[in-house]
């Protein structure tokens, strides 16, 4: 493996959620290169499954400038939380769903360059409803669709965030295989 030798490194911003690093390398054939990365915390993504349906939520989402539908989603950002307590808390929290059976599915990177993070996705199991605990910015429908809808929306694009793109296909191959 020809790997790239660190000269230097900095950090250029560091906020609540993540950073940006900006490394110095000598590269195998002796050139140096600068690139900048970003290093996110770790994030959950959680599907409540009832049967053949699944709990989502829509909300409106300002980078994107529109009304998103995906699944219950948030930042490993608790000191002391581990990635499960962080899942039930933001289940809790969007969606007011409390589930006795969970599931980690896959844990996957977000990218293989420039942005550093893992999600975690997490299947939600024999459910119980109570009421939300949103924060003060948020207004999140819980919308309950078949998981043949679910999946009809991923191919259409209707669904385009990437965890719950992920998620959904897993959770629907699962399904096929019988394991769920």
């Amino acid at each position: 493996m020809d790997r790239w030798k660190t000269l230097s490194k900095k950090t250029l911003l560091t906020s609540e959620l993540f950073e940006v690093t900006q490394t110095k390398f000598k590269l195998p054939n002796g050139k140096i290169k600068v690139r900048e990365d970003v290093i996110r915390k770790p994030t959950v993504c959680v599907f409540p499954v009832d049967g053949q349906n699944i709990y989502l939520i829509s909300e409106y989402r300002e980078l994107w400038d529109e009304r998103m539908l995906h699944a219950v989603a948030g930042f490993v950002d608790k000191k002391g939380e581990t990635i499960l307590d962080t899942a039930k808390r933001e289940l809790m929290e969007e969606a007011g769903l409390q589930a006795s059976q969970w599931e980690e599915i896959s844990r996957y990177r977000l990218a293989a360059s420039v942005i550093k993070g893992t999600t975690s996705l997490f299947l939600a199991r024999d459910l119980e409803f109570s009421k939300q605990n949103l924060m003060d910015d948020e207004k999140i429908k819980v919308v309950k669709l078949s998981l043949k809808d679910a999946v009809s929306k991923v191919l259409t694009g209707e669904i385009s965030d990437s965890a719950t793109m992920v998620g959904i296909l897993m959770i629907e191959k699962l399904r096929r295989q019988k394991k769920i």
